[in-house]
């Protein structure tokens, strides 16, 4: 990925999210227009120590879920959503969550919607039809398994932010979640799928 089409991932995906979290705080935190600049070099500087890890030349080429951990992984590093100065927050606020998760519901939330984008567009090119329906016929983008206490996004928001404060942020780790979002994703659903057909078939034969 070169600047030009991150720049343009940027103001496609991550400009309109960014408005969504911010109007969910109350106008009470701010994009850091410095930190942007530092967003695409510290891409860079994962997509480098990934392929230096993987032993791979310089050209060849990071998977959909490498470069989606990559681009999460930025950033968090770079963590470009910071409270108003003019503004005092106290953890009783409503709005405290957007504060202290502002950045993690930034990261992962982009981060999912660009793994979409790069499945539907390779659904295109291959001409998967199945994929395209998966990912492009329902309302929400993913899957995600349900959880006990908290939903499975709060539990990443928690991970990242962890990460981002001991600075241990795994790209393979991610990686490899992206991976299994995507394939619960598409299990799921073509399981869901069968079970309508299988309903619909038996109501047909009923009423025949």
């Amino acid at each position: 990925m070169n600047e030009e089409k991150f720049l343009q991932i940027w103001n496609n995906i991550c400009v309109p999210t960014i408005g969504v979290i911010i109007e969910e705080a109350g106008g009470k935190i701010e994009f850091d227009l410095a930190k942007r600049e530092g967003i695409f070099a510290i891409y860079k500087e994962n997509r480098s120590a990934a392929k230096k890890f993987l032993r791979d030349g310089a050209d060849q080429l990071l998977d959909r879920h490498k470069v989606v951990s990559c681009f999460q992984g930025a950033i968090i590093g770079a963590s470009p959503l910071v409270p108003r100065k003019d503004i005092v927050f106290e953890q009783k606020d409503p709005e405290w969550v957007h504060l202290y998760l502002a950045n993690e519901m930034l990261a992962f939330s982009a981060s999912l919607n660009l793994m979409h984008d790069f499945v539907l567009d390779r659904a295109t090119v291959e001409n998967n039809n199945t994929d395209q329906v998966i990912f492009g016929k329902f309302k929400d983008k993913f899957h995600f398994p349900e959880c006990q206490h908290v939903p499975f996004k709060v539990h990443a928001f928690r991970v990242l932010n962890y990460e981002k404060r001991h600075s241990v942020y795994n790209i393979f780790s991610w990686s490899m979640i992206f991976f299994w979002i995507e394939a619960y994703t598409r299990m799921s659903r073509i399981h869901a799928l069968e079970n309508s057909e299988a309903a619909s078939l038996n109501t047909l034969n009923k009423a025949v």
